[in-house]
């Protein structure tokens, strides 16, 4: 694989790392840099197993900073408690159920989970601090070996994009597919996966949100291409976690809507457009350019990421002649 890696991913070694820097408002916790080994050795992994791994330092960064920049206990789903939890584990160079068999493990749990003790300390009503919940967190993770499936509804679009359904070597699209998943699931709201009804949760969450963007005039398959990775992700712990969702929200069943039609340039337009062009002396290249449009139907995005050496070459072959995504590099529209 080429050594063109994706942001924040550093070779060191023979081993791939995620390092980023926090905001630089929180420099003054004294902690510069997020470093997270991704587990891959040079070389030595595919494309989909380097997306799991980046997404997974990705969660895990976002966790970190919301550690940060927040102490109260109420801020924190169960679920990030448990990942930070594991993440504590990690670091320490432990894992969980590793002490299941162990019955002592109570008296020295303080070696293994500094800090332990003070939080399992006292009432067992009172209200724990993040950084307690997450070393009992911890501490219950070392004695049980069993590995729970995710409890919050919101984990679904972390495993979609473990499972390597995400590009995330392409930041810009896949922040717009999170942005779509975002914007969905704002309708859906958080809930246990374990929640009774939440089929019936979520397809109205759905409705709700196909019924707000039909009344600001997005047509139909636009809508249907927004949500689309969200229904592909709900399909998918649908399978994996065997919760029987067969996801079938009103909008799926309208058809799209017809096309508007275009105002085109007339032949005789084209011509004089044209002709105009290839007279220009003032800015020769926005017409050269307005004439690739007109000829090939380019976008001005397109033509802007061409790479200069390839037309030229192409320009002086034989058949002269210029090459829309021809780089594997540059994302074209189908």
């Amino acid at each position: 694989m080429a050594n063109n890696y994706p942001r924040y991913v550093r070779p060191h070694k023979n081993s791939l790392f995620y390092e980023r820097s926090w905001p630089t408002r929180l420099k003054h916790l004294g902690r510069p840099r997020f470093t997270f080994s991704l587990h891959l050795k040079l070389g030595q992994y595919t494309d989909a197993e380097l997306h799991h791994a980046l997404a997974a330092a990705n969660d895990e960064y976002e966790l970190q900073l919301k550690l940060m920049q927040n102490s109260g206990s109420k801020v924190f789903t169960e679920t990030e408690i448990e990942k930070a939890a594991a993440a504590l584990l990690r670091r320490r160079q432990l894992t969980a159920g590793q002490l299941e068999q162990d019955d002592d493990f109570h008296h020295y749990a303080e070696l293994l989970v500094p800090g332990v003790d003070d939080a399992l300390y006292g009432d067992p009503d009172r209200v724990r601090t993040t950084d307690e919940q997450i070393k009992i967190a911890a501490y219950k993770a070392l004695s049980t070996a069993a590995r729970k499936k995710p409890k919050m509804h919101s984990s679904v679009w972390s495993y979609y994009v473990r499972e390597g359904n995400v590009d995330v070597t392409t930041p810009r699209a896949a922040r717009t597919k999170q942005r779509r998943w975002e914007n969905a699931f704002a309708y859906i709201g958080e809930h246990n996966l374990d929640t009774p009804n939440l089929l019936d949760v979520i397809h109205d969450g759905l409705d709700r949100y196909w019924a707000d963007r039909r009344a600001q005039g997005i047509k139909a398959q636009s809508i249907k291409r927004e949500w689309r990775e969200t229904l592909a992700a709900l399909r998918l712990a649908s399978d994996r976690y065997s919760v029987g969702w067969v996801i079938t929200p009103t909008g799926k069943r309208i058809k799209a809507d017809p096309p508007k039609q275009k105002t085109v340039l007339s032949d005789a337009e084209l011509v004089c457009l044209v002709t105009t062009c290839l007279a220009d002396t003032k800015k020769p290249e926005i017409s050269a350019a307005i004439v690739f449009m007109v000829q090939g139907g380019a976008m001005v995005s397109e033509i802007a990421r061409l790479n200069t050496g390839e037309v030229i070459a192409d320009l002086d072959a034989a058949t002269p002649q210029v090459a829309i995504g021809k780089s594997k590099d540059v994302k074209v529209k189908v």
